[in-house]
């Protein structure tokens, strides 16, 4: 019966209950039964193949002569073929912006592609250099067309002869001097003193036409023939070798001055002409920096010695700055134009001997 007046029936059948004590234990969780472990059946152990088998699979293991492979193993000729860069589009443009007469382009283009060979043989990468030699090339022998100074024995002798103040200056000491020694060659190499100075240089370099030496002391006229003209070329004006300056003091990374260039060969004669045929070889070979850099990289490196040469290579002693991890630029990596892949010369590989100090040997074989 309720206690209250105010106690509901139906709310004190729900209050809580005290717990009743417990009299017996709790019942026992059955544990899940281990899932059963099935050992996987052994593999089938294949059959062991036969020594004769085994040779025609793979002969290229064998100790003996190897077995012929069965005809579904048997190899296949796969067709190659290298690629070259091709400079003819390059050099035709070259020889188009000369203005030269139609007869004489043929030669131009040849000519710009020897002296771009020439020049990246010699290290002669810097673009705004190359456009003055090509542009010299125009004014002092029509990119290779003229290669001897106009004029007879006569004229010659008049004006370099040994008896005449300009001849004694060229080293004309002998008669016939000045018609022997007349100006040849792209930038027209002239006297005695120039003659012998570049025998002995192109010597000592291991320079070679037709396979010897070029005497020119004794046969001047080889002084005209491409190949030599293109190295008297650009070595002389990279050295200073026909006055006492040389092209990069006045072309560089850093300047390009082509009007005053003009002292590397001969005063301020002509600067200016010279100077705007320069920019406009510049113009071309900037429309072709990708065969521009081709050409570079091939004339860099056509010498470089292979393991087909069955020769000694011979190179400089491991330093630690070659196994350096460290990234050669701060920075973020960038693209830059093709040309300045030329920034830093490759090297030059020729005759010269191997240079002397520590070295490594790396003995080659030659590959059949």
């Amino acid at each position: 019966m309720p206690t209250s007046a105010f106690e509901d029936p139906a709310l004190v059948a729900k209050a809580p209950q005290p717990f009743a004590p417990i009299t017996s234990a709790p019942a026992v969780i059955p544990a899940a039964a281990a899932p059963a472990v099935v050992a996987p059946a052994p593999a089938a152990v294949p059959a062991q193949t036969s020594p004769a088998a085994a040779a025609a699979l793979f002969p290229h293991l064998t100790d003996g002569p190897a077995a012929t492979a069965p005809s579904g193993l048997a190899p296949k000729l796969v067709k190659t073929q290298a690629i070259h860069p091709d400079a003819s589009s390059m050099n035709s443009d070259l020889a188009a912006a000369s203005n030269l007469g139609k007869g004489e382009l043929a030669t131009a283009k040849t000519t710009a592609g020897s002296v771009i060979d020439e020049s990246g043989a010699a290290g002669v990468t810097n673009l705004n250099q190359v456009a003055y030699e090509l542009a010299t090339a125009r004014r002092e022998s029509h990119m290779g067309n003229w290669m001897n100074e106009f004029g007879g024995n006569s004229y010659f002798e008049q004006h370099y002869g040994s008896n005449t103040k300009k001849g004694a200056e060229l080293g004309n000491t002998q008669p016939h001097d000045g018609a022997n020694f007349h100006g040849r060659g792209l930038v027209q190499t002239t006297g005695r003193t120039n003659y012998t100075n570049w025998t002995e240089k192109l010597g000592k370099e291991g320079f070679q036409h037709d396979g010897q030496a070029p005497d020119l002391v004794n046969h001047p006229d080889l002084a005209a023939q491409p190949d030599v003209a293109a190295r008297i070329a650009v070595e002389g004006m990279r050295d200073a070798g026909f006055t006492k300056y040389k092209l990069g003091d006045f072309v560089n990374d850093k300047q390009t001055d082509y009007l005053h260039a003009r002292r590397v060969i001969n005063g301020m004669d002509a600067a200016p002409e010279i100077a705007a045929q320069a920019t406009k070889f510049q113009g071309v070979l900037q429309n072709h920096s990708g065969d521009y850099t081709d050409a570079m990289i091939k004339a860099q490196t056509k010498n470089l010695p292979s393991a087909h040469d069955g020769s000694q290579l011979t190179a400089g002693s491991l330093t630690d700055s070659m196994m350096d991890p460290t990234r050669m630029t701060a920075g973020a990596a960038q693209f830059a134009p093709a040309n300045k892949l030329l920034t830093n010369s490759l090297g030059h590989f020729g005759a010269a001997p191997a240079a002397t100090g520590k070295v490594t040997n790396l003995k080659t074989h030659v590959v059949e």
